[in-house]
């Protein structure tokens, strides 16, 4: 007597049995096929249900020499990231695609990520906030479609799709509305050597000499964390010049930003 889990073989035959139909109409059924009337798929469903069978969509679609799997690359270290992943599945999963995830951590590099997205067969790469040099997205685009998320690649990349947002143009906004509350002298603390980082600095200047408030910009060095936004925030402080506005980088910098200045009792509009 064979013993271990049901082949399956087994369960179709057991869907066959509870539906009352031969194997070969479950099979057209759970294939999604054509050839069985609604009432018989609605059985054969139901029968599946009851014994808790699920398909295994995986082996199917090796078998079509598809895996219809789309590699993303994230970071752990950026809270933004969680967001476009969310979006990923939900623009992916109605149209048939699942997500592969691999994460870029402090023990593990962007190359490790994208090696374990190679070995699952993902039909595509989605790089968030890539940080290797253009070249490396290059190279893999002659394996596989690749689509690079929040960065704009210098040179541009042959056979990459470059997704980001117009940093450029959401400093100049962020400026223009400050000065439209009255402020002049507003500080920029940025975001080092971050994706799209060096977009925003140009936006704030060029935003600050449109005003004629060009000799108020400042711009001090920082980083994606908290700790970046709080020493930018101390050395603001220490250097005795205190603007009346801040615009920091992102939203884990600008936390960072706060903190310092509410150890140092610095009033903030609420």
């Amino acid at each position: 007597m064979r013993t271990g889990p049901p082949t399956v073989t087994d369960r179709t035959a057991a869907r066959a049995a509870r539906a009352d139909v031969s194997v070969a109409l479950v099979s057209v059924v759970m294939r999604g096929a054509k050839g069985a009337g609604p009432a018989t798929r609605e059985r054969v469903l139901r029968a599946a249900k009851e014994i808790g069978y699920r398909p295994d969509s995986r082996a199917r679609l090796l078998r079509s020499n598809r895996s219809r799997l789309l590699g993303v690359q994230f970071g752990l270290q950026q809270p933004f990231h969680t967001d476009l992943v969310e979006g990923l599945y939900a623009a992916s999963e109605p149209v048939g695609y699942q997500i592969a995830l691999s994460a870029v951590a402090l023990s593990r590099s962007e190359r490790q990520a994208v090696e374990a997205l190679l070995a699952d067969r993902c039909e595509a790469l989605i790089l968030l906030g890539p940080q290797a040099p253009a070249a490396r997205p290059a190279e893999l685009a002659v394996q596989l479609r690749v689509i690079s998320v929040a960065r704009r690649l210098r040179p541009p990349a042959v056979g990459v799709d470059v997704v980001r947002t117009a940093d450029d143009e959401g400093a100049r906004q962020a400026v223009d509305h400050l000065v439209a509350l009255g402020h002049r002298d507003i500080a920029h603390i940025d975001g080092g050597r971050a994706p799209g980082a060096a977009d925003w600095r140009r936006g704030y200047r060029t935003a600050m000499n449109r005003h004629g408030l060009g000799e108020h910009a400042q711009v001090l060095p920082a980083g994606l964390t908290e700790e970046d936004g709080a020493a930018a925030a101390r050395a603001l402080l220490d250097a005795g010049r205190r603007p009346t506005a801040v615009l920091a980088f992102d939203d884990r910098c600008a936390t960072g930003v706060l903190d310092m200045f509410l150890r140092a009792r610095v009033t903030r509009p609420r």
